[in-house]
């Protein structure tokens, strides 16, 4: 191995002739026209977003878009107002700003006009299909008024929201509000606080994102991403092309293997619990979830908190929840959506709860021959009644799974990809 230092230039290194001289002139020449361009364009955007924020504090109205609203009104303003009033008064960067401001207050007034008119006709239709017995409807909660009750559970009700001023579904949030009666009981709002405290923690595109939380007319709520496309319990038949059950999968146990590297622990994992966006796994409702190092356990002894059909025996028996909990879910889950079918199945949830500990399930390819025996074999082993037997981790039960696919790996890689951003 030979190392050198260079104390002369060698040749061709030489910087001594007039041509190369020429050359460096005139790149410096280029770059300070460069540089004085794009300086006199950031002026000219600094000065058309100011008669923008003008505008905006002279009429008592609000410029949609934040600073960029502000700046493209500014811009289109200056312009209209030269067009209407002509050139005159002073100018910055070929702005004129007396013109410009009167410009940009004749174009926020349209555009105030614009978003009242479609906002009054927003209001018409979200009235129209509003339900006059349900108190919340129509109410206004930290900026955006319920329009749609989206479902309930057993301490919660999730209505859709969008923005108060103005009504547009495009922006719409879904809006996630306690109970009256789960208000007054200390462990749902210890749940509450935890729910808050986990949403925190991560951020993920297969997670869905918590905007904001708090207490309005002393209701406890949270506010969400919204996403629309139903739940993977809608997408689950027995003839789901495998390579897309795959892409699932892996966009699934990548945002699940994101919650645990954050110590977080679902304890919920089922398809209902899945929401679909243009093809694209979220999951939803960390209501059960915990901490893998909180010691402060908010359920009472001998009960059982979980989905009978998707729930892990070690949480049955009581035992403290870990990442292998979520594992099993996620077994069951990918179970059925390979097949279709649960592999347990009883209208009995206490029979349900037997079998999930005494027995064990078929093998996948009893309903569908088509499956390939290593996806089997992933799968049968997140299922595994033991921990202990079950992968280390999410993310090695998806390293099993993608090599188990063989050609069709290139499915599961990709979006499990994309998942993680």
């Amino acid at each position: 191995m030979s190392k050198s230092r260079t104390i002369k230039p060698r040749p061709g290194q030489e910087f001594n002739s007039p041509f190369q001289w020429f050359l460096a002139a005139a790149a410096i020449g280029v770059a300070l026209m460069i540089l004085s361009n794009v300086l006199g364009f950031v002026v000219m955007l600094v000065v058309a977003f100011a008669i923008g924020q003008a505008a905006n504090r002279i009429l008592p109205t609000q410029i949609p878009y934040g600073y960029l609203g502000s700046t493209a009104v500014g811009i289109v303003g200056a312009w209209l107002g030269v067009r209407l009033l002509g050139e005159w008064g002073p100018q910055i960067y070929g702005i004129r700003l007396i013109p410009g401001v009167i410009g940009a207050l004749i174009l926020t007034v349209g555009l105030q006009y614009k978003l009242n008119s479609d906002r009054a006709k927003n209001l018409e239709l979200i009235k129209a299909k509003a339900d006059p017995n349900d108190p919340y409807l129509m109410k206004e909660l930290d900026g955006f008024v319920l329009t749609e009750a989206l479902g309930a559970g057993s301490n919660s009700k999730v209505y859709l929201g969008v923005p108060a001023d103005t009504l547009n579904r495009d922006s719409a949030v879904a809006c996630k509000i306690l109970n009256e009666e789960a208000n007054k009981g200390k462990d749902t709002l210890a749940r509450y606080g935890r729910e808050i405290r986990i949403a925190h923690k991560l951020d993920h595109p297969g997670i869905v994102k918590m905007y904001s939380w708090g207490e309005q007319s002393n209701l406890l709520f949270i506010i969400m991403e919204y996403v629309e496309g139903g739940t993977l319990a809608d997408l689950i038949k027995p003839d789901l092309p495998l390579s897309e059950a795959y892409s699932y999968m892996g966009q699934i146990a990548t945002a699940l293997q994101h919650a645990h590297e954050n110590d977080i622990v679902h304890r919920d994992i089922k398809p209902a619990n899945i929401l679909m966006q243009d093809g694209f796994c979220k999951i939803s409702d960390f209501g059960l979830g915990r901490a893998l190092q909180d010691d402060v356990s908010l359920t009472k002894e001998g009960t059982v908190l979980g989905t009978p059909a998707y729930i892990a025996p070690e949480q049955i028996q009581g035992k403290k929840p870990t990442a292998a909990c979520d594992q099993y879910a996620l077994g069951v889950l990918f179970y059925e959506l390979l097949t279709g079918v649960r592999p347990f199945i009883s209208n009995d949830s206490v029979a349900l709860l037997m079998m999930q500990l005494q027995e064990s399930p078929v093998d996948p390819r009893t309903h569908r021959a088509e499956i390939p025996e290593k996806v089997s074999a992933v799968v049968l082993r997140m299922m595994e009644k033991d921990p202990k037997k079950r992968f280390p981790s999410v993310r090695k039960a998806l390293a099993a799974l993608r090599l188990a696919t063989d050609d069709e790996d290139e499915a599961v890689e990709a979006v499990a990809s994309e998942a993680a951003g």
